[in-house]
Order: C-alpha cells, then sequence, then structure tokens
C-alpha cells in the first residue's frame, strides 16, 4: 500500500464534513454522525482492500513515524549551528 495515497484518504476523510453540519432540515443525532463516519471509514478501508481495524493500524502507524521525525527534526534543530547551517544555505543557493 502507498502511504502517501493512505495519508491523502485520511485527510479528506477528516475534511468531509459529517452529517450534522450536511444536513439542512432539523437536527442530526450523535449516531447518526457516528454511523455516518464509519461507514466513510468502511468505504475507505474497502477501497484500500483493508479491514477497519487494518486501516486504523496503518494509519496509527505513519502518524507515529511522522511524530517521531518530528521530534527527531525539532531535537537536531534544536541543538544545531545556526551560523553553519546558513552558510551552508548560502553556499547551496550560489551553486
Amino acid at each position: 500500500m502507498q502511504g502517501f495515497s493512505l495519508i491523502v484518504f485520511f485527510l479528506m476523510l477528516i475534511r468531509h464534513k459529517p452529517a450534522s453540519q450536511r444536513s439542512t432540515k432539523g437536527l442530526v443525532s450523535k449516531n447518526d454522525v457516528i454511523y455516518d463516519t464509519a461507514l466513510r471509514l468502511k468505504a475507505l478501508a474497502r477501497s484500500h482492500g483493508l479491514s477497519v481495524n487494518k486501516l486504523v493500524e496503518e494509519m496509527s502507524n505513519q502518524a507515529i513515524a511522522a511524530f517521531d521525525v518530528e521530534v527527531r527534526f525539532k531535537a537536531l534543530a534544536a541543538s544545531a549551528d545556526r551560523k553553519k547551517a546558513l552558510a551552508l544555505l548560502d553556499r547551496l543557493d550560489g551553486s
């Protein structure tokens, strides 16, 4: 499975308006919103040939990996020499 496409689908899922925001007729119960989300998750999993549990596991692994990269980057950035980094960027920009 391609990680990038899974992330794109996950972002589309998050951005998709729930039933409570789409409805123009009266109120929608919380159960309707949960059911709507569950159906969309099932459709997303099915489109990738996965079970919902496996889909959530895959998305969780990708989210944790992205978080680990962010933490590592911030740790390296905090201990970096700014003058050397800017000099390197200047040198790369000039070539």
